[in-house]
């Protein structure tokens, strides 16, 4: 049904996205045993485009490029990352595609963010209504906080 989840492990993504009633889900939850490539991340972005929020909690996205997850998350509106492995340019790639888009209004990511501008960081993070960065105040610069809070 739409609106449902669908935890995406030991199911083939492909055919999921033939099943019409799936055309309009808005949640997609993957798990950390999930291989997620560029194929998985073109097939949800050119198959699920009613998909608003997007849970990559525990996975390794270290080898997916970082335009292509940038671009991605960039069209959500909840994006949980909770202990995902990322690497800095792609944390970058992703926070400069946030600051460009307006849809992002809530984000669940626990992370050193010493590597993002201070202007993006808290350009990003102003305008969300919620937005999670527990245990990061020692992975958040100076001047990073002095721009946030100014």
């Amino acid at each position: 049904p739409k609106g449902s989840w669908a935890r995406a492990f030991n199911i083939d993504l492909e055919m999921l996205i033939q099943i019409k009633r799936f055309k309009g889900l808005k949640n997609l939850s993957f798990n950390d045993n999930c291989k997620l490539s560029v194929k998985t991340f073109q097939l949800v972005m050119d198959n699920l485009q009613n998909l608003q929020y997007v849970d990559l909690g525990f996975c390794n996205l270290s080898s997916v490029p970082s335009d292509l997850l940038a671009t991605f998350l960039a069209g959500m509106k909840k994006i949980e990352l909770l202990r995902s492995t990322l690497t800095e340019n792609q944390k970058i790639q992703i926070f400069s595609k946030l600051e460009d888009s307006n849809k992002l209004r809530i984000l669940k990511w626990p992370e050193n963010f010493l590597c993002i501008s201070p202007t993006t960081l808290a350009t990003v993070l102003s305008r969300l209504d919620v937005v999670d960065l527990s245990y990061c105040s020692y992975n958040i610069s100076s001047k990073q906080k002095e721009e946030f809070f100014i």
